[in-house]
């Protein structure tokens, strides 16, 4: 059986791991952002100039894409549809932008405000938008997204 100065040991031994890798923990989660926000940049050109090979790229197979009118397409869905120009995304401008993340993943909040046409309907939306990436194979993919209306301001 352990002495209590033993346990002392290496309880200070375990704290000391502990509050060494706090700050490591957090300080990657933070420098997530700067590269989360290249892959959002390069997926914002992608919505308005889109390649299929490109939206691959940098979306997740299992991705869960979720539109304010309710509709939800996964990665096939939502590719297909703007690289067949069901969904045309004319220009796409943000209002407002936070990224927060963790080592393995990341969320983006976005106001968006786009021109768009939409089964040949010329419209302006306007929405708060979620987006949660993933770290995978050292590569952050777009996984899920949510929009929902909002008024303009």
């Amino acid at each position: 059986m352990a002495t209590q100065s033993t346990l002392m040991h290496r309880l200070g031994i375990l704290l000391f791991c502990l509050a060494c890798w706090l700050p490591s923990s957090s300080l990657q989660a933070q420098g997530s952002c700067p590269q989360v926000k290249l892959v959002f940049d390069r997926l914002m050109t992608q919505l308005v100039d889109p390649t299929e090979v490109g939206l691959q790229d940098l979306t997740h197979p299992k991705l869960s894409y979720g539109h304010s009118n309710g509709r939800i397409e996964n990665q096939m869905d939502f590719i297909q549809a703007l690289v067949s120009g069901k969904s045309d995304f004319k220009s796409i401008s943000s209002s407002s932008f936070l990224c927060e993340g963790t080592a393995q993943t990341a969320f983006i909040r976005q106001d968006l405000t786009a021109n768009i046409q939409d089964g040949g309907i010329d419209q302006t939306i306007h929405l708060h938008v979620l987006y949660v990436f993933t770290l995978e194979q050292k590569t952050w993919k777009l996984i899920a997204r949510q929009a929902v209306k909002r008024n303009p301001s």
